[in-house]
């Protein structure tokens, strides 16, 4: 395969450096859903600390997603958006889906950072790919299923407004509210249309963004938090936080470069293995396996065809596997 041996060293990007067995990674490994996918280690200058005098720990696997990178071809070098004016305001966090114990401090992120959009990318229940008969939990039921329940985390509240579907693209979008102290009101993104270590038909994942980038602004003017939610992150989750969740990222910040590139994209080159490169810099393992890489890539040109940036035939991007 081309390329091969560079992917693999990405794969491998943090593994081989050597850090100090902190207190916190034994402490709070029952924080982990899965043993090799942590926030912390190498990844510490990212990882979200929970703030409150009323807790005993900080620790949660989730990290900041702020930078990444594109190789301009006629300049020959790799170009930092924020030098350009081009830097990717729209900022994500990348958790692990709770577990059980988790949520409150799920909820509790949310608060901190004022969050106002969850993307939600794993059901509460997978099939096992090694035995078909088992059923795994890939998330814990962290948010209401109808208008009538009421889910309660500790001091936090959470209560379900309205629920809409789009049938076409597998999305429930919840619109709800949530009370610790005060009052906050979040959309809930949940698609169920793609399984763990699985990819998507780019046409959905592309409408899926779409979709979510576009949606809840109406709702979010009467409640006075139109500008406030355009600059906010948008939290995106899986069941690791990795997999499915580097994937989106990555297509979605693509997307959004190329709707903000005025110019004409033929004299450019994406490097999307440089964009995964640099997501794994902020979380490990992001856009997790090889058919993950590739519906990047594929999305991708599928996204410069709709917007006429590229002619059939032309390739667009670097580090095609």
């Amino acid at each position: 395969m081309k390329n091969e041996k560079l992917m693999t060293n990405i794969e491998l990007e943090r593994n081989s450096i050597q850090y100090r067995q902190s207190e916190y990674e034994s402490e709070y490994a029952t924080y982990d859903r899965y043993a090799n996918i942590t926030a912390r280690g190498p990844w510490e200058s990212t990882a979200v600390r929970l703030h409150g005098s009323h807790r005993q720990y900080d620790y949660i696997n989730a990290n900041e997603i702020k930078v990444i990178y594109i190789n301009l071809k006629h300049l020959n070098q790799c170009l930092l958006f924020k030098k350009k004016g081009l830097y990717n305001e729209k900022q994500y966090i990348a958790c692990q889906g709770p577990l059980e114990k988790t949520c409150e401090d799920f909820w509790e992120m949310i608060i901190q950072y004022g969050i106002k959009k969850i993307v939600m990318l794993t059901k509460l229940e997978e099939r096992s790919l090694h035995n078909s008969s088992q059923i795994l939990s890939k998330c814990y039921r962290y948010f209401p299923e109808n208008r009538t329940e009421t889910l309660r985390f500790n001091r936090i509240s959470v209560k379900m407004i309205n629920i809409e579907y789009q049938a076409d693209i597998d999305l429930e979008i919840r619109f709800i509210l949530f009370k610790d102290t005060n009052e906050c009101h979040i959309y809930h993104y949940y698609f169920i249309g793609w399984s763990d270590f699985s990819v998507v038909e780019p046409q959905k994942l592309i409408e899926l963004i779409k979709y979510i980038n576009n949606h809840g602004r109406n709702q979010f003017d009467l409640i006075g938090k139109a500008k406030e939610a355009l600059l906010i992150p948008t939290v995106v989750h899986c069941s690791a936080g990795v997999g499915r969740t580097g994937t989106y990222i990555a297509v979605d910040m693509i997307m959004r470069l190329i709707d903000r590139l005025k110019n004409d994209l033929s004299t450019m080159k994406l490097d999307v293995m440089g964009i995964v490169y640099q997501l794994r810099q902020d979380r490990g393992k992001m856009v997790q396996t090889r058919d993950q890489y590739m519906l990047v890539n594929r999305c991708v040109e599928e996204y410069l065809r709709r917007t006429n940036r590229i002619n059939e035939g032309r390739s667009f991007c670097t580090g095609h596997m």
